[in-house]
């Protein structure tokens, strides 16, 4: 239950997974529903079959059978007499006057027509055809698992949408139902809210449906007492949202307050930080300069010129030869 609270409370969108989630569950109940309810019916189908064919066209007429005149009828369990039905094949004329006629399908020998309360529809036969007289149960089984299969697809988008109508229609009475009881709701949680109560009732009411039972009215008693429930126990107090909402406001202008206020606070000490940065950048760009500079190698000293002075007279030194050995002796 806190889950669900929190959801629909504190959540986003507008529980529309929720409603495709029910569109394509129902839908697929629907499905289910005609293809075994219809199966009963394919034994009836087999015998108007058996009474009406076979038929031949020829350019756009019907040749066999001729002169003839057939109304479809059926023999129901229970029941003496057989169930007449709205399917006639007359082919001793080839027009009619459809405005005369009951509801039904009236075949002729050039037209078929096929009358409802609100319209008439003429369609001319056409071209040469012919339906033997044989068994059709599998043909009729097919059309009936692909009535089914279409009507389960398209039932998904048309259920979607009614179930989203429903859903702002509930939304609209959840907004009275807020009014009243001062309630805080905007129109995020009422969808929510709707969306999930729509849901929770069609799984339970949903049965009853395929049974037969009407309870169309019970189905909006019990919607617009879930609504006014939650609302009354879990939705927030309009005065008390107001406090909280003027709280936040306050929070936020305060945020905001501060946040222009710590740029100017910073700045001397941004300041002395990149002042910081810079120093070491100029002590890192020096180190490598002298040390560029010790590793490159010396070129050597230029030799010193002499100076312009005369040349003095060279003294004569006079070699001293050794004495001999001889003189040594006499010595």
């Amino acid at each position: 239950m806190n889950k669900i609270k929190n959801y629909i409370l504190n959540g986003q969108g507008l529980g529309i997974k929720f409603l495709a989630a029910l569109a394509i569950l129902a839908s697929l109940v629907f499905a289910i529903f005609v293809r075994v309810e219809g199966a009963q019916y394919i034994p009836y189908a087999q015998e108007v079959a058996d009474q009406m064919l076979p038929i031949k066209i020829v350019d756009g007429q019907i040749v066999e059978p001729l002169n003839t005149f057939k109304m479809a009828q059926i023999r129901v369990e229970g029941k003496s007499s057989p169930l007449a039905l709205p399917l006639v094949l007359d082919t001793r004329v080839s027009n009619l006057d459809a405005n005369l006629l009951p509801e039904g399908v009236y075949v002729t020998r050039t037209n078929i027509y096929t009358v409802t309360k609100n319209q008439i529809k003429v369609i001319k036969l056409e071209g040469n055809n012919f339906i033997p007289k044989g068994d059709y149960t599998e043909v009729f089984k097919s059309w009936l698992n692909w009535s089914a299969f279409i009507l389960g697809v398209c039932g998904i988008a048309l259920l979607f949408v009614l179930y989203f109508i429903l859903t702002m229609f509930y939304a609209l009475c959840a907004q009275l139902i807020a009014k009243i009881a001062r309630k805080d709701m905007n129109f995020e949680r009422r969808m929510r809210l709707s969306a999930l109560v729509l849901v929770a009732a069609y799984i339970v009411f949903l049965p009853l449906s395929f049974i037969g039972i009407d309870s169309s009215l019970l189905f909006f008693v019990v919607v617009i007492c879930a609504l006014a429930w939650f609302m009354i126990k879990c939705a927030p107090c309009k005065v008390c949202a107001q406090a909280e909402a003027a709280k936040v406001e306050v929070a936020a202008k305060a945020e905001v307050v501060e946040k222009k206020a710590q740029p100017a606070a910073k700045k001397p000490a941004q300041h002395k930080a990149k002042a910081a940065v810079k120093k070491e950048k100029v002590k890192a760009e020096t180190k490598e300069v002298v040390a560029e500079k010790k590793e490159e190698p010396k070129a050597p000293a230029p030799a010193k010129k002499k100076t312009g002075k005369k040349p003095g007279a060279k003294k004569v030194v006079k070699k001293t030869t050794p004495a001999s050995k001889d003189a040594k002796a006499k010595a």
